[in-house]
């Protein structure tokens, strides 16, 4: 059994259900009223275990939304908050960060460049990125890094440097330097940080624009998104939820060896970057 002592909780505060113009009648798209309320009462328990200071959900069936709603508190109710803090109610156009969630969308960017015949999924990364045209890296393919087989899963810790994150040449440089885990192909290992890196600068190098840029002309400013990128602008960075720590806090094995590893910092350390502006 958990001690509870070891769990990063917050005293999630009486159920507020926010509705947000829009839902649809749920007998329009073959749902019941039960149904969606069985949906948005799972969210519920789940906020009130404490885990999560915040929730924000959006739901759609038959392209007709049944569920768009949020609970908690994006601001001043987290683990540790002081009492002073002012909370913020969450809402359903609160701003959050996706995280490793955003490889997905990343993955889209370059398909929707392959569908464009920028580039092949095939293609060697050595093609467009001098740095891989060596050693055991010449074989990289687009397709090995959008897989997590790339063999280069682990950058050092300076990659984790904020003040870089707009200096392409110092992050291809430490492309350069970081040696291979295995051959590409031959295994399957998460590449965290280092595929985003490198499958941002495929897309700056080949059509001269960030990969911001691009999904914004070509995929959120068509389809009318307000609020859906690569970072945020620097006026509205204090709207979004800040990173918090919750739950079963990592071993300090896992934390210091594994997690460290796959991201360069432990997840506390992370966390707290995370919340830079820079980020």
């Amino acid at each position: 059994m958990r001690n509870k002592n070891t769990i990063k909780v917050f005293s999630p505060e009486k159920v507020t259900r926010i509705d947000q113009e829009g839902e649809c009648d749920p007998k329009d798209v073959g749902l019941s009223q039960r149904r969606v309320d069985a949906i948005w009462d799972s969210v519920v328990d789940f906020y009130a275990s404490g885990i999560q200071p915040a929730i924000s959900i959006c739901i759609r069936r038959e392209g007709k939304i049944i569920l768009n709603r949020a609970i908690g508190h994006t601001h001043g109710n987290e683990p540790g908050a002081r009492h002073a803090y002012e909370k913020v109610q969450a809402t359903p156009d609160s701003l959050f960060s996706l995280f490793s969630a955003s490889k997905a969308i990343t993955a889209m960017v370059i398909h929707h460049m392959a569908e464009k015949e920028l580039l092949d999924l095939d293609d060697a990364l050595a093609m467009y990125l001098p740095e891989f045209d060596e050693g055991a890296k010449r074989h990289i393919t687009v397709c090995h890094v959008l897989t997590h087989q790339a063999g280069v899963p682990v950058i050092p810790e300076e990659a984790l440097d904020l003040d870089i994150l707009q200096d392409p040449d110092q992050i291809r440089e430490i492309f350069r330097k970081s040696p291979t885990q295995w051959k590409s192909g031959h295994a399957l290992g998460y590449h965290a940080l280092s595929g985003g890196f490198i499958l941002a600068e495929l897309v700056r190098v080949i059509t001269g624009e960030s990969i911001r840029e691009y999904l914004g002309k070509n995929i959120l400013e068509p389809l009318g998104f307000k609020h859906f990128n690569y970072g945020v602008p620097a006026e509205i960075a204090s709207e979004v939820a800040p990173h918090v720590y919750t739950g079963t806090p990592f071993p300090s094995l896992i934390d210091n060896v594994f997690v460290k590893r796959i991201l360069g910092v432990t997840y506390g350390e992370a966390v707290e970057l995370s919340n830079d502006e820079r980020f």
